[in-house]
């Protein structure tokens, strides 16, 4: 039980279906009309893609064979671009809401 809570694997896994979980009850329970609750309903279903991150640990045992290690320089390549990626859209989505924020702080 303790390399299972100290694998970050686990914890990536967990906040994944977590997440997606919220978001498709915070979807149903919302009851709009307007759409808003179908996005939210869309995300939750499309987040379990970023899943695809927990079978590199389970490659990386063929990254010491040297058959195999084009293959392991290409996924480390995936996993640090999904990385960047995701830290990306972190600062992007807080830099809206801060534009956000001012420009209804300005307008009110």
């Amino acid at each position: 039980p303790r390399l299972i809570c100290k694998s970050f694997y686990n914890w990536f896994d967990l906040i994944v279906a977590l997440g997606s979980e919220a978001l498709w009850l915070a979807g149903l329970a919302d009851g709009r009309t307007d759409g808003s609750s179908c996005m939210l309903e869309s995300v939750a279903r499309k987040l379990p893609v970023f899943r695809i991150v927990r079978p590199t640990q389970v490659i990386a045992f063929f990254a010491w064979q040297s058959r195999t290690r084009e293959l392991w320089l290409l996924l480390m390549a995936l996993g640090t671009s999904l990385r960047i990626l995701f830290f990306g859209v972190a600062i992007f989505v807080l830099l809206c809401l801060a534009f956000g924020s001012v420009i209804t702080s300005i307008v009110n």
